[in-house]
């Protein structure tokens, strides 16, 4: 198993509405292309065929299994002052100004924490037919990979990625309408992992999604849901093996608000972006962070995929062994005030905000069911809700002598739903089933003490982990981050 990064893409859209959706076209691209997901099906968001978004690349088969031929491959760092040029076979593509802001993704075998990942296009040198690209670190440079190593492909600005659509036309208000011939764009890709399980992106349309947070009925602006079955419009069906609960109940209800989970940028006008992804080519599980530089409380997390370390024995319906956690609620996706402080997976209990991460998942059974993170806490001396990672009097693991990373549990069933005490709409009706479980831990992420600085790399010589927020680290390996 290989570990890809997609790093600190920094978001170059920031007035038109188009941009709430630039994290979830970064996700896409880096899922079907570094990470080898394979597309299921879609609606409205060409990012398989070359045309509208995907411009060029070296596959002959873009739309499977990737095919690169000899000679059809990229490579980069060409050298003292082209560090950061990106060489493209100019037998497939000639480089242009045209090509300045749109997005190269790249696929690297042999520094997958380094060169892989998308990357911003800053300048083209038609001499040596290379892309100058944004590498987003502070001080390294590339480890040189030659021409004809790494599998690319060109796509569009980050300005032109897929919005939001109309519902489904053949629908009532009371249905959920962002599938069958609802135009919002949508797409279904199946993990490498030998269980084939499936996760549907979706940009909710405009009947499941509005940006009054008081009376917005059901999603979030952009929706992750692991499933399997899923069809060639990029649905999956009501009833079906998912856990998207307004879809699994053809619902615009509030009472299942919170039970399609994702993520978004609050509708506020000139914000901007740093996106940094993790994730597997085996397929196991992937963590995005997206951070707003201008207000961090407003940055939000999203972790999803199948767990590690499972808990035996395994449910027979596979699709209750899959997981996600991110933003829940509507409108506003404020996830680092609301429900889930500070961009974390962990809670304040400031009323009237659920004491515990928003996260889906599926009872034995079968049924949408609630699913939260479960993090390592004092029960006795301390204040409620305190643990280690907030705690300036813990020190290093005398085993090591050095911070002590730990795995995070997600406990399934302990919730009968999301929607108390927050909106005007809220309730206490019990919409999803008890069945406690432990489903196993969140693949990619750990908690420990939070004595690095946000968002900065450990200190040891490989930079093993980056810091993120409050105590929250992702596996990095890879360059010196900018702060």
């Amino acid at each position: 198993m290989a570990i890809h990064l997609l790093r600190d893409y920094q978001t170059q859209n920031i007035t038109t509405s188009n941009r709430l959706y630039i994290p979830s076209y970064l996700l896409t691209i880096f899922m079907r292309r570094v990470l080898r997901y394979t597309y299921v099906g879609s609606t409205n968001y060409p990012i398989n065929n070359i045309g509208t978004l995907l411009i060029s690349t070296g596959d002959t088969t873009p739309t499977v299994a990737p095919t690169f031929t000899v000679g059809k491959k990229a490579g980069i760092n060409l050298g003292a002052q082209k560090e950061f040029y990106v060489s493209i076979p100019v037998g497939v593509r000639t480089v242009s100004g045209a090509d300045v802001g749109r997005l190269l993704s790249l696929r690297s075998t042999a520094n997958p924490t380094f060169n892989s990942g998308v990357f911003l296009i800053q300048g083209f040198d038609t001499t040596s037919n290379s892309y100058i690209i944004d590498y987003r670190t502070l001080g390294d440079k590339p480890p040189a990979e030659p021409a004809d190593s790494m599998e690319w492909y060109l796509y569009e600005k980050d300005l032109n990625c897929p919005t939001q659509g109309a519902p489904n036309t053949l629908k009532t208000s009371a249905e959920y309408r962002g599938d069958g011939n609802s135009t919002t764009p949508r797409i279904i890709l199946q993990s490498p992992h030998a269980l084939g399980w499936q996760v549907r992106i979706c940009h909710e349309s405009t009947g499941d999604h509005l940006t009054n947070v008081a009376t917005s009925p059901n999603c979030p602006q952009i929706t992750v849901s692991p499933g399997f079955e899923g069809d060639s419009a990029g649905d999956f069906a009501i009833y079906g093996k998912h856990f998207h609960a307004p879809m699994w109940y053809n619902t615009s209800s509030s009472n299942y608000l919170g039970g399609a989970i994702g993520f978004g940028d609050g509708n506020g006008t000139g914000v901007q972006m740093r996106v940094t992804i993790i994730g597997d080519d085996s397929g196991q599980g992937i963590v995005m962070y997206a951070r707003r530089p201008s207000n961090v409380l407003h940055s939000h997390i999203t972790c999803f995929g199948l767990p590690e370390n499972e808990v035996a024995p395994l449910p027979v319906n596979d699709w209750a062994r899959l997981f996600v956690l991110g933003t829940g609620y509507t409108g506003n996706d404020n996830f680092g005030v609301r429900e889930i402080n500070d961009g974390a997976l962990q809670s304040t209990p400031i009323a009237p905000n659920p004491t515990g991460s928003q996260g889906m998942s599926a009872s034995p059974f079968g049924v949408p069911t609630a699913c939260s993170a479960s993090f390592w806490t004092y029960i006795t001396g301390n204040a409620q809700y305190a643990g280690p990672h907030f705690d300036a009097s813990a020190t290093d693991t005398p085993f090591t002598s050095s911070t002590e990373l730990l795995p995070i549990d997600l406990m399934q069933g302990t919730l009968a739903q999301w929607n108390t005490g927050f909106l005007s709409n809220s309730t206490t009706a019990q919409v999803y089933p008890y069945a406690p479980k432990n489903l196993g831990t969140i693949p990619h992420i750990r908690e420990g003490r939070s004595n690095f600085g946000d968002f900065s790399p450990t200190t040891d010589s490989a930079r093993s982990y980056q810091h993120l927020r409050r105590g929250l680290y992702i596996p990095w390996n890879g360059p010196n981050l900018i702060p």
